[in-house]
C-alpha cells in the first residue's frame, strides 16, 4: 500500500466490503480475498482498491485483491499477478467487486462491451473495447459462434452426435458432454474424463509406431513427456499423427494439428514433446479450452451481441 498514494485497504466495517460479501468477508480488520482452482493452487490476501491505469483506459476507480500467501504453483517468477476478465457472477472471493473490465465500462473508460485476445509463444495482445481484426492473418475466415458470458466465457459442442463431435483422424468420438468454457487462465487443452480415454484408445491402437506413445510411460500419463531427436520431430508432427477436431454449435471446428497439441521445449541438451491436452477430476463436464487452443486462434469477446 504504501508504493501507491491512492491506495486504500477496504476495512470490514467499508460497505465495499460488509454489505457485498457473499459469506465469511473478514480476516482481522480487512476485507478477505481468497481464489482456488481445480488444479489446488490458490492464494489469499484482502481487497484494496486505487486507481488503475490499463493500457489506454487510465484512472480506473477498481477494487482487486491483494495476494499475501499463495500457493507455490499459483504463478511463475516472471508473472505479478492475474487478471480475471470474466463476469461479475464469479468475483465474489468471497467480497463481492466489480471486475476490472466492467468497472472501465461504468466508469465510460473503454467504449464497447468488447474485448480481443491473441495470443503466441512469447506474448501477445489485448485489444479493449474492440474487435481487433488486425491480428487475424485472414480477416474472411473470422466466424462468430454464440456466447453465454454471464459466468465464465461458455460456448457449447455441437449438440448433434451423429458422426461425433470430436474426431481424432478419421475416428469420430460422440459425447453428451456440450459445456465448452474458453480460458486463457488455463495452460492446455481440457476434455472430460471419459473423451480423454477414448481419445488414448485410438492413439494406442493406431500410433504405437510413435516412440513413447505406448508402453509403461505413455503421453497420456500424467506429467509425462518424450524425448526426441530434433531431426525426427518434423517428421513425427507431420506424418505419424493425427489431426484433432472439435465440432462447435453454430457450425465452426477447431482443427488441432500435431504441432498444436503437442508441446516442444528444450531443457538442458535435450529435446522433448509433451501432450498439450488432459482431463481434470473437477471438470468431468466440461470442456476447457485452454492455451492449446488460444495459441492457434485469436478470440473477440464479443459481450455486446453475446458471441465470440
Amino acid at each position: 500500500p504504501s508504493k501507491s498514494s491512492t491506495s486504500s485497504e477496504v476495512q470490514c466495517h467499508d460497505k465495499r466490503c460488509s454489505a457485498s460479501s457473499s459469506y465469511g468477508g473478514c480476516t482481522g480488520n480487512l476485507c478477505k480475498f481468497s481464489l482456488a482452482y481445480a488444479d489446488s493452487a490458490y492464494a489469499n490476501g484482502h481487497l484494496m482498491c486505487d486507481s488503475v491505469d490499463w493500457g489506454q483506459a487510465e484512472g480506473i476507480d477498481a477494487c482487486f485483491g491483494a495476494i499475501t500467501k499463495e500457493s507455490a504453483d499459483f504463478e511463475r517468477d516472471q508473472v505479478d499477478g492475474i487478471l480475471g476478465l470474466a463476469g461479475e457472477s464469479l468475483s465474489c472471493n468471497p467480497s463481492c467487486i466489480t471486475p476490472l473490465f466492467d468497472a472501465a465500462l461504468e466508469q465510460k473508460k473503454i467504449s464497447k462491451n468488447v474485448f480481443t485476445v491473441c495470443m503466441d509463444d512469447h506474448g501477445g495482445s489485448l485489444s479493449l473495447g474492440a474487435a481487433d481484426e488486425s491480428v487475424f492473418e485472414d480477416k474472411d475466415k473470422i466466424a462468430y459462434i454464440p456466447m453465454d458470458e454471464s459466468s465464465f466465457y461458455e460456448i457449447k459442442l455441437d449438440g448433434e452426435k451423429d458422426g461425433g463431435q470430436i474426431k481424432v483422424g478419421d475416428v469420430a468420438i460422440s459425447t453428451t458432454v456440450q459445456k465448452v468454457v474458453v480460458d486463457t487462465g488455463t495452460t492446455l487443452l481440457s476434455v472430460p474424463k471419459s473423451v480423454f480415454d477414448k481419445m488414448k484408445e485410438i492413439f494406442l491402437t493406431n500410433y504405437c509406431s510413435v516412440k513413447g506413445l505406448c508402453g509403461d510411460d505413455s503421453w497420456f500419463d500424467s506429467g509425462l513427456c518424450e524425448t526426441f531427436d530434433p531431426s525426427e520431430e518434423d517428421d513425427i508432427l507431420d506424418n505419424q499423427l493425427p489431426v484433432i477436431t472439435l465440432r462447435l454449435k453454430g457450425g465452426f471446428i477447431i482443427e488441432l494439428t500435431p504441432r498444436d497439441y503437442l508441446l516442444s521445449y528444450e531443457f538442458g541438451n535435450e529435446h522433448y514433446m509433451c501432450l498439450g491436452i488432459m482431463y481434470m477430476a473437477g471438470t468431468s463436464h466440461e470442456f476447457l479450452l485452454g492455451n492449446t487452443v488460444n495459441l492457434k486462434y485469436s478470440m473477440i469477446y464479443d459481450r455486446e451481441n453475446h458471441r465470440l
